[in-house]
């Protein structure tokens, strides 16, 4: 120890820089001592941790985060977290049974010279007693918003000094992982069921408020309750030996209630409940902390950092939730959204983290926070929300899914158009639950991203639609308990998550409300990616928004408790800047902190504040940080940093370690300190900087040291180690490091493969932008213009265009691709060419040519032995031979096609191919056959996971069961479909809900039938609707309603190629009409179902027409 700063050695502080005085106290987490600090005299607290073996480095790392957490925090009623470090040799021969204590953790807080509130105020009435069940509830609330929970409330940890109510033994953090670390069980009586049980994951303020029923009940009543494992809350005897307010018995048992959701969700909940009661009681909000608080001594690890000189925006942030909070709840809330602005520095994450906090603080509200980092894209920041709701960190997929399914409440009824029910068995309500925790799950632990030991079903995304609703249900699911906020922090770089906001503010609906509050960059050079989506949310109704103005330097650190003449001349600096000066100058011992809040100067030195600018600060603060290892450790430990700088944030323990390993780098405690600096944060199980500046100056150190590219290599062999390589996260970041490195050539096929995953997910614009990213790199290569690599490319491009519906530019594309690759004989690329132009001609329904296309591509992949090319090829004329009729060629193409599909291992080929076979199939009528061949489809469409064809191939079984007559089946098979498309927000479900609303008419549900039919008027189903009321108004006997369906019908043009469906319902149409004696009318439905046969080129069904017409006629006549 040099000066009194504690100094590391090995993978934790060990310290002598306190001594022992008495010892006050003794439990089974260990012993409680007064103390000093050496060097200072400061009077402290010193608990020290038992145990029955040391602790593992990851055991303790985890302990350091967390008394990092708690030592930030500074609120009146609570008893601080000054320091911590590790039992040294020499306290030992002091403490009775030292081997519980050999390796262990202590912590060092404030020592408070005051006695027990439960014997102070033994003798004391309500007038008391409600102001500090009040003031517990308030401090409470504090911890809570800031991440923690108590968990070993009890009378013997709530204290009093000068009338002020003081709570110690805060213990344990929400969000760090599984199970706690650092906290123990208190005494039953006391302790939640789920506590003491064990079930950590559970826990949450209710978990808290199951204390404070039993404290106010020992308050009230002098004796200790009897609650426990064996006594419920109908157990519990409430004899006050005071006057209390009618209803506390109510509230205190509402407070102890056996199950959590039984209980108050938070603190300000509690509270609001309390003051119901007794409406004299006052209202106790503690202002935010305006002065910095740190220990009076250097090198002490205490920083509870307020935001200062954001006083105006304080006020209208808490305005803003103030207000959407206090709105009437009737039906559905509209979300509402808050925007702040700022350039690097200004201190917007800052005012982010503080104002959610406070708002869960004062009202209650869950908030639910995520940064949004590079390259970790839409699952990123949503994985981490969803992570925190379902407290999953550090669970496995498959145990994630348990615990998600577990957490979905059972529907009432088996969905009828709600979620995904795709799972085969007897219970509906399960498979439901099944499905939607599935679909969440491939957010929040994406299926792709680990090698594939899971035994969960993917879920594969088509669109960014699809994604957005599943996290708008995930949403709508956390807004049925109650309020809540959403925390993002620098929105601007995830264009992803910016669409998802502005669908969620422009078309949300909840049952509470629901704010969102976001960080965006100033600069608008910074934000491109999400200048549209952000526009469109400055403009939208219910958003509000505010920019940061820059602060002084001296303004700053008067308003922190310091002195403008601290400042060297010339100085100016942002609140980042003056934050890490600060915090170095503590450290090095240049400034003191004081008791009260603030610091003093010790010396003459003043401050670098401003000097040298934003990177300088930064580059001071890293090296004080670092200097803090082992002299062995600091070079390997500022190469680390550099190494997490490249990888992108959030810094995943995983992949950092791996990626040192690859450059040789020891990792050693260099996360602890920056984590201990409070230059970054842990975050779930990894981490990231506490500011972008201080990874930018990283990345620039390891430029300027010619590092770089040699980083981002270890980083893209990492990647490679850890992860499943179709990923298309992992195949994305891997091409991003690869570029970076220089490995231009490897990147290629990386790029590729993130081009073709994102068009499967829908994300065109992105896919573009690998392209982009692609071309430059074989630009970089000086690649020839028609290099066989680009002709790859453009072949990707067109497709990306055919998505988009831009025929023109992609036939352009693949004409150049044509023509180059005939002329250079590569056979490979010249079949891809041609089959891409077939396609195309399908898609413009020129016939024809796309046939002609296919075959000649087949002859090209026969020649390149590209086996998946050749079964592809096939299965498009199976679709062309169906679509034109012939049946029995369109077998023989299918069968071929699946064939090729088996040998080449491709299962969702050999799945659609399938499918084909079977809709060829049910048009012959050959309807057993093609159930089975459907069955077998569906099964490796869920294994695959792609939930349209899911939805189409029920919707296929469901026309086999209809041809049956089986209607109810029917009905079953299209009510899976429809829940399938309807819940990811999908547009293509119009056809099959028009399956279920003939379904419904020929069950003679025709209410049903109208409400299915309702969604689907004026859109591209017109016709078919129209027709189908035709029937219903015949057989209901309403004439009035068959003329408006007339009406409805002629106003819509009919297929131009005729169309079974359509025939069928006229022809009934015409029967009921006729059966009713109105012969003009089924003469009229008869005549427009002989023109689609006609047009269908359907002779057989044409004669059957006309004789019908000839039966009516006479009728007519007569």
């Amino acid at each position: 120890m040099a000066d009194g700063i504690m100094q590391p050695t090995g993978d934790m502080v060990s310290t002598d820089a306190f001594e022992l005085e008495a010892r006050v106290g003794e439990g089974a987490q260990g012993e409680v001592w007064k103390g000093r600090h050496a060097a200072t005299g400061a009077a402290v607290a010193l608990k020290l941790l038992a145990g029955r073996s040391p602790w593992s480095a990851a055991s303790l790392v985890r302990f350091e985060a967390e008394a990092c957490r708690l030592a930030g925090l500074s609120h009146p009623a609570l008893v601080s977290v000054l320091d911590w470090g590790r039992v040294p040799a020499a306290w030992l021969e002091r403490l009775e049974r030292p081997e519980r204590f050999l390796g262990r953790p202590f912590l060092v807080s404030e020592r408070v010279d005051g006695g027990f509130v439960a014997d102070r105020y033994e003798a004391a009435g309500w007038d008391i007693i409600g102001p500090l069940l009040l003031e517990l509830l308030e401090v409470l609330g504090y911890l809570h918003a800031h991440g923690v929970l108590h968990l070993n409330l009890k009378p013997n940890n709530l204290l009093v000094e000068r009338d002020q109510l003081r709570l110690t033994d805060a213990i344990f953090i929400q969000e760090l992982g599984p199970g706690p670390r650092v906290g123990a069980i208190g005494p039953s009586r006391y302790c939640a069921p789920e506590q003491l049980y064990g079930r950590w994951r559970d826990c949450g303020p209710w978990t808290d408020l199951y204390g404070v029923g039993g404290l106010a009940c020992r308050l009230i009543t002098g004796q200790d309750p009897v609650l426990g494992p064996d006594a419920g809350p109908e157990a519990l005897t409430i004899t006050p030996r005071v006057k209390v307010p009618e209803g506390l018995d109510a509230w205190i048992r509402a407070l102890v209630a056996e199950r959590p959701d039984e209980r108050p969700r938070s603190a300000a909940a509690a509270a609001a409940l309390l003051r119901d009661l007794d409406p004299g009681l006052p209202l106790v909000q503690t202002p935010p902390p305006r002065r910095f608080m740190t220990t009076p001594w250097p090198g002490g690890r205490r920083w509870s950092w307020p935001t200062p000189g954001r006083e105006q925006e304080r006020e209208a942030i808490a305005s803003w939730w103030t207000e959407r909070l206090g709105e009437p709840v009737q039906d559905k809330v509209s979300p509402s959204a808050f925007i702040v602005l700022g350039r690097e520095g200004q201190g917007r994450s800052a005012l982010l983290d503080a104002m959610g906090a406070l708002a869960h603080q004062r009202t209650g509200v869950t908030v639910l926070k995520a940064r949004c980092g590079e390259g970790h894209g839409f699952g990123g920041a949503l994985s981490e929300l969803m992570r925190q709701w379902f407290r999953c960190h550090g669970m496995s997929r498959d145990e994630s899914f348990e615990r998600v399914r577990d957490a979905i409440a059972p529907p009432e009824e088996a969905p009828r158009a709600g979620f995904m029910d795709l799972f085969p068995g007897p219970d509906a309500a399960s498979q439901a639950r099944d499905q939607q925790a599935a679909a969440l799950l491939e957010i929040m632990h994406p299926g792709g991203a680990q090698p594939d030991r899971s035994k969960v079903q993917k879920v594969r995304f088509a669109r960014p639609a699809e994604r957005y609703a599943v996290a708008t249900r995930f949403l709508t699911m956390v807004a049925e308990q109650g309020p809540v906020l959403i925390a993002l922090d620098d929105l601007h770089v995830s264009r992803e998550v910016a669409g998802w906001v502005r669908q969620v503010i422009a078309h949300g609906a909840f049952a509470h409300p629901v704010l969102v509050m976001m960080t965006v960059e100033a600069d608008p050079r910074s934000r491109q990616p999400i200048e549209a989506p952000l526009q469109a949310l400055l403009r939208a109704p219910r958003v509000e928004s505010l920019e940061l103005t820059p602060l002084d330097a001296a303004t700053l650190l008067e308003a922190l408790g310091g002195e403008r003449g601290w400042l060297a001349e010339g100085a100016a600096a942002t609140p980042l800047e003056l934050a890490l000066e600060l915090r170095a100058a503590l450290f090095q011992g240049r400034l003191r902190g004081l008791p009260e809040g603030g610091v003093r100067r010790e010396g003459a030195e003043p401050l670098q504040v401003g000097l040298g600018g934003p990177d300088a600060a930064s580059r001071r603060a890293l090296g004080v940080a670092l200097a803090s290892l082992p002299e062995e450790e600091r070079a390997s430990g500022r190469l680390a940093m550099e190494l997490a700088a490249a990888l992108g944030e959030p810094v995943l323990d995983a992949e950092l370690e791996q990626a040192c390993a690859f450059r040789g780098i020891l990792l050693g405690d260099a996360v602890r300190v920056l984590v201990e600096h409070r230059l970054a944060r842990r975050w779930g199980s990894g981490w990231c900087f506490e500011h972008a500046l201080l990874r930018r100056v990283l990345l620039q150190r390891a430029a300027d040291g010619e590092r770089l590219e040699a980083h981002h290599r270890s980083c893209a062999s990492a990647l490679r180690a850890l992860y499943d390589r179709r990923s298309a996260g992992v195949q994305e970041r891997l091409s991003r490091h690869l570029v970076a490195a220089g490995e231009h050539e490897q990147a290629l096929d990386a790029l590729l493969e993130a081009t073709q995953a994102r068009r499967w997910r829908g994300d065109l614009p992105e896919a573009h932008a690998l392209l982009d990213q692609r071309e430059a790199a074989l630009d970089a290569l000086e690649a020839d213009p028609d290099d066989q690599r680009r002709v790859e490319g453009w072949l990707r491009r067109a497709r990306l265009l055919m998505t988009e519906g831009r025929h023109d530019a992609a036939a352009a594309l693949l004409d150049r691709a044509e023509v180059t690759a005939r002329g250079q004989g590569w056979t490979g690329p010249l079949a891809e060419a041609l089959r891409a132009q077939g396609l195309l001609a399908y898609k413009r329904r020129q016939a024809p040519q796309a046939e002609g296309r296919f075959i000649e591509a087949l002859v090209y992949f026969e020649q390149a032995d590209d086996v998946q090319g050749m079964a592809r090829c096939r299965h498009r004329m199976g679709d062309l031979s169906r679509v034109r009729g012939d049946l029995d060629g369109s077998l023989v193409h299918y069968e071929e096609a699946c064939r090729l599909y088996a040998e080449a291992g491709e299962r969702h080929g050999l799945a659609r191919a399938r499918f084909g076979m079977g809709q060829a199939r049910q048009q012959m009528q050959q309807l057993t056959r093609a159930d089975e061949l459907l069955e077998m489809a569906l099964s490796s469409f869920r294994a695959v996971g792609n939930l349209y064809d899911i939805a189409y191939c029920f919707n296929a079984l469901g026309e086999s069961a209809r041809a049956f007559g089986d209607l109810r089946r029917a009905r079953s098979y299209y009510e899976r479909a429809l829940g399938a498309l309807v819940a990811l927000g999908s547009p293509d479900a119009s056809l099959i809900r028009l399956n279920l609303a003939l379904v419904m008419i020929s069950a003679g549900r025709h209410d049903d039938a109208e409400e299915a039919l309702a969604a689907l008027v004026g859109g591209d189903f017109a016709p078919w609707v129209h027709a189908a009321r035709l029937v219903i108004a015949a057989t209901d006997d309403q004439r009035e309603r068959w003329g408006e369906a007339r009406r409805g019908l002629d106003a819509h043009a009919a297929p131009p190629r005729g169309d079974d469906e359509l025939i069928r319902l006229l022809i009934r149409a015409g029967q009921e009409a006729a059966d009713r004696g109105w012969s003009t009318e089924a003469l009229w439905a008869l005549e427009q179902a002989r023109d689609q046969a006609e047009r269908l080129g359907d002779a057989e069904r044409v004669e059957q027409i006309r004789q019908a017409q000839a039966e009516q006629s006479p009728r007519d006549g007569s």
